[in-house]
């Protein structure tokens, strides 16, 4: 559920060129997405969108024709962040940037800020070395992986990734399963030393709580959600979490881990550079979906 606006996001811009021929003066100071404001960029520059919570959402799509690909908002607190290029084709003059809403929420899109970018001219040759580099030196990926705030509940999406030791005891906050019946649904990860129900706990939200198991493996791992198909299935990935190594010397974690079952039981995910493997996004071709963008707190 998105909130109203206070105040508009803004549009950091960096620079795609080599280091050794960027400078502070090249990078772009940042940019409020109003309808007022114009920001010129070059070919093949690499901006970094930003937004307040509660200005703009988790997930929601940052598109422009001056853009080589559209970017997503992610959580990565204190704010929501997208990293989109500047095509080297891009036609002098000014482009329009909106965010929309994913398609998940909504089917039309449905502008929420916009913010002119005004692409200067290059000659041929400036653009063919912009191709050339862009070919020969790929941008990474965006990483899906979001980091909220402490102290919200978790998890607030799919991909808000918390840390955990072994032997920790944690709380998984269920608001999208209202009115099901009290254990009805069960939450199931690899790592966990048993199935978690979500139970009533005198709040509108259901809450479920899991331990790590002792001598899991550090990695990254799933939350899959069991219960009624009308909301949902095994087959989703309900949330992520990572486990770190244990304390050394540590003997306070005695758990032995339950299996959780030929469905669920898997390695951790690889894990290089702080994201997320992108290879190894499966489960169903569900890992994509981005869920309701209402925040979760701990108050629920």
């Amino acid at each position: 559920m998105r909130t109203a606006a206070t105040a508009a996001p803004l549009l950091l811009l960096g620079t795609a060129l080599p280091a050794a021929s960027a400078t502070a003066a090249d990078a772009p100071p940042a940019l409020p997405l109003v309808p007022a404001a114009v920001r010129s960029v070059r070919p093949g520059d690499r901006l970094t969108v930003t937004a307040r919570d509660g200005e703009a959402g988790n997930g929601d799509v940052v598109l422009s024709d001056a853009f080589t690909a559209r970017g997503t908002l992610r959580m990565r607190a204190p704010l929501l962040t997208a990293t989109v290029t500047v095509a080297c084709d891009a036609a002098p003059g000014d482009h329009r940037v909106e965010t929309n809403l994913p398609p998940a929420q909504g089917g039309a899109a449905h502008p929420a800020f916009r913010t002119t970018l005004r692409v200067r001219d290059a000659d041929a040759r400036a653009r063919r070395e912009c191709r050339d580099r862009q070919r020969d030196h790929p941008a990474p990926a965006d990483p899906p992986e979001e980091r909220w705030p402490a102290h919200t509940s978790w998890p607030q999406s799919p991909w808000d990734v918390r840390s955990f030791a072994p032997g920790s005891r944690v709380r998984l906050t269920d608001n999208e399963d209202e009115g099901v019946d009290d254990g009805a649904v069960t939450m199931i990860s690899p790592a966990f030393a048993a199935a978690a129900p979500a139970r009533d706990r005198g709040r509108a939200v259901k809450v479920a709580m899991a331990t790590i198991s002792c001598g899991t493996k550090p990695g990254v791992y799933p939350v899959y959600r069991k219960g009624p198909v009308a909301t949902g299935s095994t087959k989703e990935v309900w949330a992520r979490y990572r486990v770190t190594e244990a304390s050394a010397g540590s003997t306070a974690c005695r758990e032995t881990a339950a299996d959780p079952g030929p469905e669920h039981r898997a390695l951790p995910w690889a894990v290089g550079g702080g994201a997320l493997a992108v290879a190894l996004l499966g489960a169903g071709g569900a890992l994509a979906r981005v869920r309701r963008t209402r925040r979760r707190t701990a108050g629920g």
